[in-house]
């Protein structure tokens, strides 16, 4: 088993006496082959001795994550609702809100861990830590400096100590107006700022809508000439198809033998059996429904009326 392996595992397992002897001859940031850093693994089971002696180390690194997870040692506390360690996390001079805010590989911040498993109270001292560092960010920003943000606490406070704590808050109350003076100024300006953004996002808007708007028309227009001149085009075509047709010469159309007259639709055309044809109109006029050469006719030469009708156009 490998040193680190062992570090880590002795984290997890509260060796305290293992985890000081070997502190100095490891890299206390490294994982052991589970992905843990010994950090993450101490602060997960709240092994809180053993988490105040890896933060007490100069070399240690907070946003050192797990391998697979991506936690942090914050994540890992908040998972298993380990308060105190959390707290002391929290309190390392290297803690920022960018790493207490870090996300693990399934996009969560230790907070979100936190609430989804109905930690509430590793969900109030993060609020309560980011807050802070929001508040400590915004005297700074106001050029306030530290004018002190920690909470007043009461019990075991004498008189004196009362005392000098009102005159504190009111020596800087001028201070404090400034600030309030300054904030306002800030933020009129940032709405003034937005506010132009905002009006000239609004005219853009406006002219690419109108720019739509005309091309869309432009291309509708476009659409109902190109259908007016396919019609056009298809008119001409239909009218130059029906003029360029040749009528078909008379003797190319068959006679009825009888009444010697074109046989053109809608005359049916029938033929005896040796194939002479005869009119609808002259069939029923002959004799014994024998042809000339004695054959009787048997029915209608659709072949013919379809070829006549072709040469014709008639379709």
């Amino acid at each position: 088993m490998s040193d680190i392996v062992k570090f880590v595992i002795d984290c997890a397992n509260n060796n305290v006496s293992e985890v000081r002897q070997m502190i100095s001859a490891v890299n206390i940031n490294a994982r052991h082959s589970g992905g843990y850093p010994g950090l993450c693994a101490a602060m997960r089971y709240n092994n809180t001795e053993i988490v105040a002696i890896l933060l007490a180390g100069r070399d240690i690194l907070l946003d050192t994550t797990h391998s697979s997870y991506g936690w942090t040692g914050l994540h890992a506390a908040c998972y298993n609702n380990s308060v105190e360690s959390a707290r002391l996390f929290l309190a390392h001079p290297a803690c920022t809100t960018h790493i207490v805010t870090m996300l693990d590989k399934d996009g969560q911040t230790a907070e979100m861990i936190a609430s989804n498993r109905g930690n509430q109270d590793c969900v109030r001292i993060i609020k309560e830590f980011i807050d802070k560092e929001e508040t400590k960010a915004l005297m700074e920003r106001l050029g306030l400096g530290d004018v002190g943000v920690e909470p007043v606490m009461l019990e075991g406070m004498t008189l004196t100590q009362i005392g000098d704590a009102i005159e504190k808050i009111t020596a800087i109350e001028p201070t404090m107006e400034k600030g309030k003076n300054t904030l306002e100024v800030e933020h009129q300006q940032e709405l003034q700022k937005l506010e132009v953004e905002r009006q000239t996002l609004q005219r853009k808007l406006n002219s690419v809508l109108d720019k739509h708007a005309e091309e869309n028309n432009l291309y509708e227009n476009y659409c109902t000439e190109k259908k007016s001149q396919k019609e056009i085009l298809q008119a001409e075509l239909q009218q130059r198809l029906q003029a360029a047709q040749p009528n078909p010469p008379a003797s190319l159309i068959p006679e009825c033998p009888i009444c010697m007259e074109s046989m053109r639709p809608p005359l049916q055309i029938f033929n005896c059996s040796n194939g002479h044809l005869i009119c609808s109109i002259c069939r029923p006029r002959v004799n014994m429904n024998k042809c000339h050469c004695e054959a009787l006719y048997v029915g209608r030469a659709t072949a013919m009326e379809q070829m006549v009708r072709q040469m014709l156009g008639i379709m």
